[in-house]
């Protein structure tokens, strides 16, 4: 692509015409234009917008801000909401922060009645390299590869500067052979960069960018552009150049452009008034003008100036007193750059058809600042021998009940036509600089990652199910064993009465007695054995007395057994403390015992060492 994806307004175009008075002719006597297209009745939604998130397509100039709402309606088609333009009173860099506020203002009035709302927004083409791409058919995965090895052969390509991207347009049979098409470009990743900052920065984050051939690729496959499922051509007329674009079955084919436009024509106008010694003032007498004091106004200004006049019908037919030049003069004069645009469309055109699709192209949809005119499409129409019409994106967009009233006039009309198109992007449809094959490869490895797990998860789930269903089976056989049994057991069990009881309370009572005896027994050794095992030999037992106490005759209990243990500690002077507390807290641990109590401790001198006599009372459990 060439020079600016821009499409200038009429309305700055308008700003440069003064007041007129005279009560024009229209020039449809010089050639006449095609008959107009017949009526289409346009659709109209009754009800409002479904409760699908809103997308907003947003184009931004130098002069002002086009805003388009859509989103999906209740029958799952894309409706038309709202659109509004906002004007730019100075101009503004758009890496200003002063821009960046006077947008999060404006999408915040524009959006206030919808919660959620994706943003795209398009960018000028002039960096954008696209190239038309036939690979043999090949496994999904290596496309990628495949893809940027046959770019390069055709462009440059620099990943660190550029941002590549390709969209698959299905298959097809070359000579025989199956291959598939596809349409790589690359975009300054500088340039998205900047959108996505400006848009973060003005607290609406941007959902995808793309450029406006893509965007009149999404009013074609929503139908809002009329093609009748045919090869369509493209041709915007801008200032400085033109673009030429083909559509096939609403997919974008090829793209190029031309340095040619507005200018090229303005500039015969103005080497008529050269060659005729036409001044610039004769030249627009009979626009009625406010002429400036000095001589700023040049013979450039006044060729413009008579242009815009014949597209608005402002001039007469033939030139009148005060005039030099009427619409049949202006249309003979621009018939000539304009013949050098339509020769370019005729080489895209015939170029496509001979090397890509043989069924050729069924007819020429025209945009830009001069195509609202009916002698221009009449003159192209006839020219290329194929129907000529006016991208109007209004004509058949489909708006709810009490949606704004489309403006009248067709270049207002027009240049609605990028953030239409914007406003019915979508990632499956429409390429996005912000959402690559790089970023579409992530998403479907997440996606095959999820069904596997997903698939293991339900595999589980069935195997439990099973053995639910086979452990619930379980039970139930195993309660029907229980029952019988049950019902046995009823049978055989013996019916308590006193005696009985009686009899089994002796016999609890004779065997506590024999437990108690043995217990009684061997007691006092077990109790003697778990003392000496749990002395150290820093201590020495002088003195150990086990009292039993007596035996309940009804119970295991016993009352008033404990064991007095006498002894003295052995160690250095500054342990002998830590020595006998550890051994009580042994003493302690121990199964047969309880917490012991002191009964005496006292610090004497036993030949040349200093000891620690002390009496323990132990009880036994």
């Amino acid at each position: 692509m060439a020079k600016s994806d821009e499409i200038s307004s009429t309305e700055k175009l308008l700003d440069l015409i003064r007041k007129r008075g005279k009560t024009p002719a229209k020039p449809s006597d010089v050639e006449s234009p095609p008959p107009k297209r017949k009526a289409r009745r346009k659709r109209v939604v009754k009800r409002g917008a479904s409760k699908t998130p809103v997308t907003m397509g947003v184009d931004i100039r130098q002069n002002g801000i086009w805003l388009v709402a859509s989103a999906t309606g209740t029958d799952g088609t894309p409706e038309l909401l709202k659109f509004q333009n906002v004007t730019l009173e100075t101009p503004m860099a758009i890496d200003t922060p002063e821009f960046s506020n006077f947008l999060g203002r404006t999408l915040s009035e524009f959006t206030a009645q919808h919660r959620k709302c994706d943003v795209w927004v398009s960018m000028p083409s002039a960096n954008v390299e696209m190239r038309l791409l036939k690979l043999p058919k090949i496994p999904e995965r290596q496309l990628p590869n495949a893809a940027k090895w046959a770019f390069r052969r055709e462009a440059s390509l620099d990943q660190a500067r550029d941002i590549f991207d390709f969209h698959p347009l299905g298959l097809t049979f070359d000579d025989g052979i199956q291959k598939i098409p596809l349409l790589a470009y690359t975009v300054p990743r500088e340039e998205v960069k900047q959108l996505q900052t400006v848009f973060q920065k003005s607290g609406f984050p941007l959902k995808g960018v793309s450029i406006v051939p893509f965007a009149i690729q999404n009013l074609l496959k929503a139908e809002w552009l009329e093609t009748e499922n045919k090869n369509v051509c493209s041709l915007f007329v801008g200032k400085d150049w033109s673009r030429i674009a083909i559509y096939a079955d609403g997919n974008l084919m090829l793209g190029r452009d031309i340095k040619a436009g507005v200018h090229s024509i303005v500039e015969a106008i103005a080497e008529n008034m050269h060659s005729s010694s036409v001044s610039a003032i004769d030249a627009v007498g009979n626009l009625k003008m406010e002429m400036p004091e000095d001589a700023s106004f040049g013979v450039a200004k006044a060729a413009n100036e008579l242009l815009l006049a014949f597209l608005k019908d402002q001039l007469p037919h033939d030139p009148q007193v005060g005039s030099a030049f009427g619409a049949s003069q202006i249309s003979e004069i621009i018939a000539a750059p304009l013949e050098r645009i339509i020769r370019q469309v005729a080489m895209t055109i015939e170029h496509y058809s001979s090397n890509y699709d043989k069924r050729g192209i069924s007819k020429v949809l025209i945009s830009g600042d001069i195509a609202g005119h009916p002698w221009i499409a009449h003159r192209i129409s006839r020219h290329l021998d194929l129907p000529a019409e006016v991208m109007d994106p209004f004509d058949q967009a489909p708006t709810p009940g009490g949606a704004a009233t489309a403006p009248k006039n067709i270049f207002n009309r027009m240049a609605y036509l990028p953030s239409m198109g914007m406003a019915l992007s979508g990632n499956a449809t429409t390429p996005n600089f912000l959402f690559t094959y790089e970023q579409k490869s992530k998403v479907k490895l997440t996606k095959r990652i999820n069904r596997i797990a997903y698939s293991i998860f339900g595999l589980l789930f069935a195997v439990l199910v099973v053995v639910f269903a086979w452990q619930t089976k379980a039970i139930i056989t195993v309660r029907n064993e229980v029952v019988p049994m049950r019902k046995e057991l009823a049978t055989l069990s013996p019916k308590l009465d006193r005696a009985l009881v009686s009899k089994f309370t002796g016999d609890l009572v004779g065997r506590m007695k024999s437990f108690s005896s043995s217990t009684q027994r061997y007691i006092g050794v077990a109790v003697l054995t778990d003392v000496v095992n749990r002395t150290p030999q820093t201590i020495s037992l002088s003195n150990m007395t086990i009292d039993l106490g007596e035996v309940s005759t009804t119970s295991l209990k016993t009352s008033g057994r404990f064991v007095l243990i006498n002894g003295f500690v052995a160690s250095e002077r500054d342990s002998l403390e830590t020595t006998l507390a550890n051994y009580l807290a042994g003493l302690k641990s121990s199964p047969l015992l309880g917490q012991p109590e002191m009964k005496r401790q006292s610090i004497e001198l036993m030949g040349d060492q200093t000891v620690m006599q002390f009496t323990v009372a132990v009880p036994i459990n």
